[in-house]
């Protein structure tokens, strides 16, 4: 095994790791728990989403969505109504306060990118997302390469659940 492989793979993780700690105090700060903020966006851009959309999107049980929009609804930040053309499903929408707190997340999101990439200049940036793409194409056979967060999202949670299925 190459040494170089295991190095660089050794910091893109912690790169992720670290990252990902940063942006669960922002979520945090503004009273969030982890992949709340991923369900609330969802409901943004998809008004009148229904749970089971949420979670099919996602690729995580109807009962964590279920538990984390009653968390939400709790919290002001999501309304629920029942679709009048069949009751037994529920529309979501993302209230003002939900949306004001997503764009306090988004300022924060946009902070840690700023200090992330402090230093960097145009021409780094376009370079290391060119390298970026050839790992996400290599690893992904060219298959994964266009597909957006969500998708993405959903994938690493099936991939964990077929884990997690093994291990039982």
């Amino acid at each position: 095994m190459n040494k170089n492989f295991i190095e660089v793979g050794v910091r893109i993780k912690k790169l992720s790791l670290l990252r990902r700690i940063e942006l669960n105090k922002i979520c945090a700060e503004a009273g969030l728990y982890p992949g709340q903020i991923h369900i609330l966006e969802f409901i943004r851009i998809k008004n009148g989403c229904t749970q089971k959309e949420i979670a099919d999107a996602l690729g995580v049980t109807p009962a964590s969505i279920a538990t984390s929009t009653k968390r939400l609804q709790k919290a002001g930040l999501v309304e629920k109504q029942a679709d009048k053309d069949n009751l037994r499903n529920n529309m979501l929408s993302v209230t003002e306060k939900g949306l004001v707190l997503a764009e306090k997340c988004h300022e924060g999101f946009d902070q840690l990118d700023n200090k992330l990439y402090s230093g960097f200049s145009e021409e780094d940036l376009t370079k290391l997302k060119g390298y970026l793409d050839r790992l996400i194409n290599n690893i992904s056979e060219g298959k994964d390469v266009g597909l957006d967060f969500f998708t993405m999202a959903a994938l690493r949670n099936k991939a964990e659940n077929q884990h997690q299925g093994v291990n039982k």
